[in-house]
């Protein structure tokens, strides 16, 4: 059963060792109870509620459904609700007494159905490892220092180092997470390409292979002082490890064994196969994915045939306007 992962199963010892490094801290629960009573919980459901598109019960059921999936399929009950909110490749998860997640809409438009559930996982991973309170407190750190008097004091510098470096950690447990939901290795180093900065039109010329290499280029430069310095420097900057180090790390732990023994005990998430090209766009020529509505790079919607009468459909059509049948929104 999905309810039987085991979290610690999946933990990236940098995040445990991370963890362990920011439960140290003397000051970690009184900045807690400091959220807590200041209701930054509540300020983010009002934003969702009053600025993005929650999904389901009728809206975007299409979406809803492979997020529901993920949720079963990863042991997260209740699930949780679902936002779309206007933005670029982002996703992000809280809510620490009612989690919820949200999905950026250039995000959504610019992932097959695998690398979705790649993220989709990636989330629900926060969820299932209880990241959330502490992620919570990471992403507002900046907003408390600058809006709550004394916050600065009751934060110290140690402290904060230590939330962000845990922060950045945790992203590598929940990738683990995210590669369980969707089981596709090469979704899930896909998403760190797109996420690096690929190009809509390049996005059928993409090299995993490639990819993951570089990882071992941006390691050797460990061997030169400087860089050491530079990469502490900035990596002090970032919410989330880089993305050659997501990649590495990812498909090392799919080809281990912990992986394939965890596989055989999921229910599947009942999406077909790992995605593959399965042909051209008609107007560009960029190569589509069997789920895709729209091309990502020219925006040319795909056809479809109905399995009533055999006319064209054109995009997530529910119905056929030839036949009249309900054919659904996927493809």
């Amino acid at each position: 059963m999905a309810s039987g992962v085991d979290p610690r199963t999946l933990m990236h010892p940098m995040d445990a060792r991370a963890l362990a490094a920011l439960q140290q801290m003397p000051a970690l629960d009184a900045a807690i109870r400091w959220v807590f009573e200041h209701g930054f919980e509540r300020m983010l459901r009002l934003q969702n509620l009053g600025s993005a598109v929650r999904v389901g019960n009728g809206q975007f059921d299409d979406l809803h459904a492979v997020f529901v999936g993920c949720a079963e399929r990863l042991g997260v009950a209740p699930v949780p609700p679902l936002y779309l909110q206007s933005g670029g490749l982002q996703a992000y998860t809280s809510g620490v007494e009612e989690p919820f997640v949200v999905l950026h809409s250039g995000l959504v438009s610019s992932l097959t159905t695998r690398e979705l559930e790649f993220v989709i996982g990636h989330e629900l991973g926060h969820i299932r490892c209880g990241h959330v309170l502490y992620s919570t407190l990471a992403e507002q750190l900046r907003l408390l220092l600058a809006l709550v008097p004394g916050a600065g004091t009751l934060l110290s510098t140690a402290t904060q180092v230590a939330l962000l470096e845990w922060h950045r950690k945790a992203e590598l447990s929940c990738d683990r997470f995210g590669l369980l939901a969707c089981e596709d290795e090469d979704a899930a180093v896909r998403v760190m390409i797109k996420l690096s900065g690929a190009p809509f039109a390049l996005y059928d010329r993409m090299s995993t292979d490639a990819f993951v290499a570089q990882y071992l280029d941006f390691e050797r430069l460990d061997t030169d002082d400087l860089s050491a310095v530079y990469r502490v420097f900035l990596e002090a900057e970032l919410s989330h490890p880089w993305t050659v180090e997501r990649a590495w790390h990812v498909q090392q732990w799919a080809r281990g064994d912990t992986y394939a023994a965890l596989l055989r005990d999921l229910p599947r998430t009942g999406t077909g196969a790992p995605d593959a090209p399965t042909r051209p766009c008609e107007a560009c020529g960029h190569a589509l994915f069997h789920t895709d509505h729209f091309c990502v790079a020219c925006g040319n919607a795909v056809p479809r045939t109905c399995p009533g009468c055999g006319g064209t459909l054109r995009g997530p059509a529910r119905f056929c306007g030839s036949c009249a049948r309900t054919v659904g929104g996927e493809a």
